[in-house]
C-alpha cells in the first residue's frame, strides 16, 4: 500500500505537469512518524551517562513499530 499516490499535479512556477507517483510505502510513512516521536523524545531527555542514543536502534525500532502498525490496520 501507498501513501500520497497522485494521478499527476501542476507546478504553478513552472507550468509543467509532473508525471504520476506511486507514492511512498505505507510502511515507510509509519516509521517516518514513529521515529520523528523517538528522535523528539530523546531531545527532551536528560541522558545520563550509562545512556547512549544509538540511530540503529532508533530506526530499527521504528520500523518494528510501522510492521505493528500495519498489522493493526488488518484489523477491523
Amino acid at each position: 500500500m501507498k501513501a500520497f499516490p497522485t494521478d499527476y499535479f501542476y507546478d504553478s512556477e513552472t507550468n509543467h505537469e509532473i508525471l504520476p507517483s506511486e507514492g511512498m510505502d505505507l510502511r515507510d510513512y509509519f516509521a517516518a512518524k514513529a521515529m520523528q516521536s523517538f528522535i523528539h523524545s530523546f531531545s527532551y531527555r536528560k541522558e545520563d551517562e550509562n545512556s547512549v542514543v544509538v540511530p540503529d536502534n532508533i530506526c530499527n525500532h521504528a520500523y518494528v513499530i510501522a510492521d505493528l502498525m500495519l498489522k493493526a490496520r488488518e484489523v477491523k
